[in-house]
């Protein structure tokens, strides 16, 4: 893997040396310094600096010739705040085919764009950098260029010191059958549906527990669907979800290819369920847990369950990190608890990232918003993002709560 530094030089004409000085420190909102008379220095933030040097007139592209080199973005908070500024120092647009952006360029210096500098964004480049997450933008319009760097999990999000046992975990996906043993097609489930299917998994999950208990299935978590994200690969309404949370692979394994389980399934489904078998993966980048959401009735999970890109588990641990971590300030700012990762029993490429929320407010937003999209959808090859409800508290005459569960 690889990307853009945050650090450029620029080779101008020492003729438009306070132009460029102006256009820094005025529109970008940069820091100048002078480190040697023939250099001047501009840190855009932290992690972004633009060194400019001056030397004879020849030894720089010719204004006519600017054009033809590579062309620079600048994230800024405010785009037409610092269009304004421009103007102001007459600049003025460029004629391009991209109308989603303005650009322009400085005497002395190649053509650049502005566009908005986002939270996310920002958080993603500063975490790649190996700074704390949740950092904004400089004020008043300032700006950042380049990106982050390669490596191991960023700085800013370390692994655990201490990864614990191997937890592995089974999700059981489907369909609820009706209490004749019908599908419920596209009217779906009244609340006295949904109340009698309660009532048979109860009775199920109650008497399994010790058995499963004791071949290593410490947890049982019950889930149903949601609209939420139906557009980007989500669930349907009320789709049953289990997910049970295992000490030890080989026995999740015999427990679900036992005839007596599949068995209860069909008394419980209205066709064959779908299994998955993970493996928890505490070294690449997670926080929270999965008992998060314990506090609130009910909480929310947004799953992004699919098949990651590349072929390297390595490769994708680090492509994985570099998002998560810089995604983790702004996700907790929007009210995301934890970010748990999994990935495949036996097919390490794929993917189950447990995220849990405390309300649904703010999940549609945050998952549909551009920059999470472009950094989201470039780790994997396929990916849905099915959305569930949890079921825990006292069980209510709409049959939505009060599922058993441990």
């Amino acid at each position: 893997m690889a990307t853009i530094g945050p650090h450029f030089r620029w080779s101008a004409d020492p003729a438009h040396r306070k132009t460029i000085a102006r256009f820094f420190t005025e529109v970008l909102d940069a820091q100048a310094s002078t480190p040697v008379p023939n250099i001047d220095s501009f840190t855009l933030n932290p992690q972004s600096s633009v060194g400019v040097v001056y030397g004879k007139p020849e030894d720089a592209l010719a204004e006519a010739d600017q054009p033809k080199a590579t062309w620079v973005e600048f994230l800024v908070d405010d785009v037409d705040a610092s269009t304004k500024k421009l103007a102001a120092m007459g600049m003025k647009p460029i004629e391009y085919h991209d109308k989603q952006h303005s650009y322009f360029r400085v005497p002395g210096g190649p053509v650049f764009r502005l566009a908005k500098l986002s939270l996310l964004v920002m958080a993603v480049m500063l975490a790649a950098c190996g700074t704390g997450g949740g950092g904004g933008g400089t004020s008043g319009g300032g700006g950042t260029a380049g990106g982050g760097t390669a490596g191991g999990a960023p700085p800013s999000c370390p692994p655990p010191e201490d990864a614990g046992p191997p937890v592995y975990l089974a999700l059981v996906r489907g369909t609820l059958a009706l209490p004749d043993g019908g599908s419920p097609g596209d009217a779906g489930y009244t609340a006295a549906d949904l109340a009698a299917m309660r009532d048979r998994h109860n009775a199920i999950a109650m008497g399994g527990e010790a058995q499963a208990r004791a071949a290593g299935d410490f947890a049982h978590d019950v889930l149903l669907g949601t609209t939420l994200l139906s557009q980007a690969g989500g669930t349907k309404a009320d789709e049953f979800v289990a997910l049970d949370r295992w000490s030890d692979a080989t026995a999740m394994q015999g427990f679900y290819a036992n005839p007596q389980i599949a068995a209860a399934f069909g008394t419980l489904f209205s066709g064959p369920p779908s299994i998955e078998l993970f493996e928890a993966r505490p070294t690449w980048v997670n926080w929270g847990d999965m008992q998060s959401g314990d506090s609130h009735t009910p909480y929310w999970f947004h799953f992004a369950l699919g098949t990651q890109s590349g072929s390297e588990d390595s490769a994708r641990q680090l492509a994985h990190d570099q998002v998560a971590c810089g995604g983790k300030a702004p996700s907790l700012g929007a009210g995301n608890l934890a970010h748990v990762v999994y990935t495949g029993l036996t097919d390490r490429s794929r993917f189950l990232a447990v995220d849990i929320w405390g309300s649904s407010t703010n999940i549609e937003a945050f998952y549909t918003n551009p920059d999470f999209v472009a950094a989201f959808g470039q780790l994997f090859s396929s990916v849905g993002q099915p959305t569930y409800v949890s079921t825990n508290g006292p069980a209510t005459p709409t049959g939505r709560t009060g599922w058993y569960q441990w």
